[in-house]
């Protein structure tokens, strides 16, 4: 067994009648349990204010639900890009990725760039927001705002999940 060096070691004194004994309490061990419990109360608390935090858990679900639009689309992920669509878009997946292949083909997978400068998120309720991506897309050369004339998309929160519902915005007919 590994002695621990006498300058982790607190002396305690022993019996009465007997020599002072040494306990092995490391420093450590005294000092890292309660650092380790404080830290796990932050943690618990920095969750619990992402999933209950009234409003706070939605917006960056919402910051998501657009980040992740911005990575189907570049990536031409027609399935993911379905995904992201509210039930009432009543999205076929299999016609989203025939109309992203054809996009592939006249286009090629490299001449698509997007870039996303800001997610702005107005008028958020438990299940509707109105959110306006502030950027470019780039496709075969000729740039243009992600949005048009300053407009908002709307998204709703379906089954716990943020989705967008205006399907028209995204050349989807509901």
């Amino acid at each position: 067994m590994q002695r621990i060096p006498d300058r982790f070691v607190m002396q305690q004194a022993g019996p009465a009648e007997g020599p002072a004994t040494r306990k092995e309490t490391s420093v450590f061990r005294r000092r890292a349990l309660p650092a380790a419990l404080g830290a796990a109360a932050l943690l618990a608390l920095a969750v619990f204010a992402a999933c209950n935090g009234g409003g706070g858990g939605d917006q960056a679900q919402i910051e998501k639900l657009a980040r992740d639009t911005v990575a189907a689309l570049e990536d031409l992920d027609g399935k993911k890009m379905a995904g992201l669509m509210s039930k009432e878009c009543d999205v076929d997946e299999a016609e989203m990725e025939a109309a992203f292949a054809l996009i592939r083909v006249f286009a090629g997978e490299d001449d698509l760039e997007i870039d996303l400068d800001d997610i702005e998120i107005t008028n958020l309720t438990d299940t509707s927001a109105d959110v306006r991506l502030v950027g470019t897309i780039k496709i075969m050369g000729e740039e243009q705002p992600l949005d048009e004339e300053g407009s908002s998309t709307r998204a709703v929160k379906e089954d716990g999940k943020w989705r967008w519902s205006d399907c028209e915005d995204f050349n989807v007919e509901g």
